[in-house]
């Protein structure tokens, strides 16, 4: 009955033990540290753990951006102008500064911008400290 007992026990250890070991090897995906991007926290694709309120949503409509780019009266300068624009919002990183740029316009007080759905549409939110 003893052997029982001490066979049971160690099995246990054991088993919790190899239990514990493969916690601790796995990655924890809910812990990261995220970059800020002229002082906006940027998520992409997530969120924060910290509670937030929403500001509102920013878009990035290319259609604005066209109109925006079309300031001169000469159709290739426009052109050329449109061209800039759509080739700036192929690199991602001129995106992320042109949306945190745009959200700060928008939200003077804005501590972080999530973007859930692609880069098109995100949404503005402020920290409750």
């Amino acid at each position: 009955m003893k052997k029982l007992f001490v066979l049971s026990f160690l099995f246990i250890i054991l088993t919790n033990c190899e239990f514990t070991s493969n916690e601790l090897a796995k990655p924890t995906p809910n812990n990261a540290t995220v970059k800020n991007i002229r002082g906006v926290y940027v998520f992409l694709y997530s969120s924060p753990d910290a509670e937030y309120q929403s500001l509102g949503t920013v878009e990035n409509d290319f259609i604005d951006q066209i109109a925006n780019s079309r300031k001169g009266e000469d159709f290739w300068e426009d052109l050329g102008n449109i061209i800039n624009t759509s080739a700036k919002n192929i690199d991602v990183n001129s995106l992320l500064l042109y949306m945190v740029d745009k959200t700060k316009r928008e939200y003077s007080n804005v501590d972080g911008i999530v973007f859930d759905d692609g880069l098109k549409r995100a949404t503005a939110i402020r920290f409750n400290l």
